[in-house]
């Protein structure tokens, strides 16, 4: 399983598409355990976009491997099983982290502008408000 894991948590595309694949195949035989894989694969792809970011290039396994022990420390718990994890839980915890590690990486100037922005929108609030006597006006979400 050891094996398995670090094909599908591969620093290579074509390691996790290989190591999928014969997990499919396996499927039957390996019970419980192929919706396990599959749940590390789902997260690992969101894990994966995080470490992406942080690093700035795809090359840095060093943060790759920050993450596949984490994902790693789940799987041997057991807290991977059960019924597959949705894609979108996935999608939205691999934002989050995104967001976490841009606010950490955000420079000064960037972060006085996204202050500003927000005091703005907070400012303007009233002004957003639209009339229906105005049928034609789309609003626009900021």
């Amino acid at each position: 399983m050891k094996l398995a894991f670090e094909g599908v948590t591969g620093a290579q595309h074509n390691a996790t598409l290989f190591t999928m694949w014969r997990v499919y195949l396996l499927r039957e035989p390996l019970g419980d355990k192929f919706e396990e894989l599959v749940n590390v694969m789902v997260l690992w792809s969101a894990l994966r976009r995080a470490a992406t970011r942080e690093s700035g290039f795809y090359a840095d396994t060093g943060k790759l491997e920050k993450y596949r022990t984490a994902l790693f420390r789940k799987f041997v718990a057991g807290k991977l099983k059960g019924t597959l994890i949705p894609l979108r839980r996935a999608e939205i915890l691999g934002r989050r982290l995104v967001e976490r590690i841009e606010r950490r990486l955000m420079s000064s100037a960037k972060r006085r502008q996204r202050d500003a922005h927000r005091r703005w929108v907070r400012e303007q609030k009233d002004e957003r408000r639209l009339y229906r006597e105005i049928p034609d006006i789309v609003r626009v979400a900021l």
